[in-house]
């Protein structure tokens, strides 16, 4: 089982900081990083090199794939793609189903998504609060029983919540009054302790130069 999971959200995202990018885009709801979550990523890539993380699992969704993609250049890990850790599928913000790339187009686009890894959930559109949380949870539990050593997941707010609630055993309510908003890629660190799980790093944004933003929470 594994001893340590660190949790991130992606970095700032193209749309929300050009209002015409969906004018013209191919994918309006799979947005790419900013520039400045490019950066972002960089710099979490830096933090992040100098721990021992032996796994890497992230959202299908683009912007999470390019964050992935900078720690995994740095850390030299493939990247495992989950779709439990995917996007809330909120019928308020989607009419239908997202459309994303395909996991092939995945494979050929971003050379460190392992083709191998076979995800553990899959989310159904359309998802409730409470659906995301329970299908994150699955995904992070299962996959914190399954694998050794550190391992790093990297999503959306809604990744961060659901695991935590998973693997901490808290409620939702619980843990937004206690943790706040989820900044653009923010750390945290959980340790295994005996039976359960206590976090050990809390929303840490140190290692970003400026512009944490992305106070959604979710």
């Amino acid at each position: 089982m594994a001893e340590v999971i660190w949790l991130t959200r992606h970095g700032s995202r193209q749309d929300f900081v050009d209002p015409n990018w969906s004018k013209t885009a191919q994918r309006v709801h799979d947005p790419p990083l900013s520039d400045e979550g490019v950066v972002q990523a960089r710099q979490l890539a830096d933090r992040l090199s100098r721990e021992a993380i032996g796994r890497l699992f992230s959202s299908p969704f683009l912007r999470c794939i390019q964050t992935a993609e900078a720690v995994a250049a740095r850390l030299n890990l493939p990247i495992h793609v989950e779709y439990g850790f995917s996007e809330w599928l909120n019928p308020d913000w989607f009419s239908s189903e997202p459309e994303i790339l395909t996991f092939d187009r995945l494979c050929a686009e971003f050379p460190a998504v392992d083709p191998h890894y076979v995800s553990r959930v899959r989310p159904v559109y359309p998802e409730t609060g409470e659906g995301v949380l329970r299908r994150t949870a699955e995904a992070a539990i299962g996959i914190a029983e399954t694998y050794e050593g550190e391992l790093l997941f990297v999503g959306h707010g809604a990744t961060i919540y659901g695991s935590l609630v998973g693997l901490l055993g808290h409620n939702f309510d619980e843990l937004r009054n206690r943790l706040g908003p989820i900044h653009y890629c923010c750390l945290f660190k959980l340790i295994r302790q005996n039976d359960g799980w206590m976090i050990d790093l809390q929303a840490d944004t140190s290692h970003l130069s400026a512009g944490k933003g992305g106070e959604r929470f979710y």
